[in-house]
């Protein structure tokens, strides 16, 4: 359905250049690549609410433009700290996983608004298993996005996207660790607002957020995802800073 709705945009009048309302989403995947010799910066720290613990994280990522299509990436969530509600279980603190990925895009598709990328992801288990931050083993992880414009929906961007970890199962709907998110950006000036839904096969949230371009290269934001299923956290409170420059 969302890969029909998307061809649909193929007669739609086309920017000469794809309008890039906002470099990052606070849950899901934006299609827009860097631009060759372009290097962004992001910097998320987190707060999560959960029924029995709160854990707060610290979130880097690093992408890299080799071409206008393709961009390498690393993310690594340097810092975890989990306090539960039993005074008995106490604290316990470290790093994540690190991810190196890459990612190729197809922008305004035929000349239409629509676009897509394909990415993949491989985890490197450098977080400790036995403290919850990380599943201690390496994973591959594809990931497919479809994205469009809405010229006449007030500049409206839209972009879903799809991964799950290849493996044994992996395939199985029922066994695999998958995640389908649904996104909504549009220009409220001198904000963007967004809107996410964020399922996977774990949890499931709705996400708004205000993300706001202090200057060409610099971006901040604030996103809430919110719990929608049993093993979310009850909400969370997530802000982003990204930076963005040219080595060129």
């Amino acid at each position: 359905m969302i890969g029909a709705s998307l061809l649909a945009f193929h007669g739609m009048p086309a920017f000469a250049q794809t309008q890039e309302l906002i470099q990052e989403l606070f849950q899901s995947d934006t299609v827009y690549p860097q631009e060759e010799g372009e290097i962004q910066l992001t910097f998320r720290p987190q707060y999560n609410r959960g029924d029995e613990s709160v854990t707060r994280s610290a979130l880097v990522a690093f992408e890299y433009g080799v071409t206008d299509s393709l961009q390498i990436e690393v993310e690594w969530a340097s810092f975890l700290r989990v306090d539960s509600d039993d005074p008995e279980e106490g604290s316990a603190q470290g790093i994540g996983d690190l991810e190196i990925g890459a990612r190729y895009s197809w922008m305004n598709i035929s000349g239409s608004n629509a676009h897509a990328a394909l990415g993949l992801d491989f985890t490197i288990p450098t977080g400790a298993e036995e403290k919850g931050f990380g599943d201690g083993e390496f994973a591959v992880s594809p990931i497919v996005i479809l994205a469009a414009n809405l010229p006449s929906l007030h500049g409206t961007h839209v972009v879903a996207n799809f991964g799950t970890d290849v493996g044994e199962g992996a395939f199985a709907f029922d066994e695999a660790d998958w995640l389908a998110n649904l996104a909504f950006f549009v220009p409220v000036q001198p904000l963007v607002l967004s809107v996410e839904l964020n399922l996977s096969a774990h949890e499931s949230f709705f996400t708004p957020g205000l993300i706001w371009h202090a200057s060409d290269s610099l971006e901040m934001g604030l996103g809430v995802p919110i719990g929608l299923s049993e093993e979310a956290d009850d909400y969370r409170v997530a802000l982003m800073l990204t930076w963005e420059f040219d080595v060129h």
